[in-house]
């Protein structure tokens, strides 16, 4: 079976060296490469994609990349910033098929996990959001998982004790949600 022969690999970000990078002088691009286990070896397709943010500085990072099957993936995109500071935590959908005219994968967002919907607060009081919304303010939102068809569950590294993106002053326990 075609879909599960490769396996496929992605950096969390760019090379520090400029010419290993897909684009010369663009931090932002990164690239998918294809592996094939019964070789042993990377197959010599790759695929371009590109972050949110700045070109320089490897200001996002990628936290995860899971496989939906046929081609498609689900990707984690997130900073580095925590708490109040979190501006980029977000589910991109993509399907390896489906380029633009430069060759890069296209992306469609899937969930911005810094605003996600919590009709029945199921979350609880929450500092820093409104009743009715629940969000996912940390560094490491690293796990993104299939549970079904229509269900995915994202967790995150707490990095023990060092990060409080819940509550300042306040090591994070771990969050995994249902989405």
């Amino acid at each position: 079976d075609q879909e599960r022969r490769f396996l496929y690999a992605m950096p969390e970000a760019a090379p520090t060296v400029d010419t290993l990078r897909p684009v010369p002088g663009d931090e932002r691009l990164l690239e998918i490469f294809e592996f094939d286990p019964e070789a042993r070896a990377y197959t010599g397709r790759a695929f371009k994609y590109r972050k949110d943010g700045p070109s320089a500085e490897n200001g996002t990072s990628i936290g995860d990349l899971t496989s939906l099957g046929e081609g498609r993936f689900v990707l984690i995109e997130r900073d580095n910033a925590l708490g109040a500071e979190a501006a980029l935590k977000k589910l991109y959908i993509l399907d390896l098929a489906v380029t633009d005219e430069a060759g890069i994968v296209r992306k469609n967002q899937l969930v911005d996990l810094l605003h996600i919907s919590d009709p029945r607060d199921i979350g609880g009081d929450l500092p820093r959001i409104a009743a009715n919304e629940f969000d996912m303010p940390f560094v490491s939102v690293e796990c993104v998982v299939r549970l079904s068809p229509t269900t995915l569950a994202v967790a995150i590294d707490t990095n023990f004790p060092g990060n409080d993106g819940r509550i300042a002053g306040t090591p994070d326990d771990t969050e995994v949600i249902e989405l």
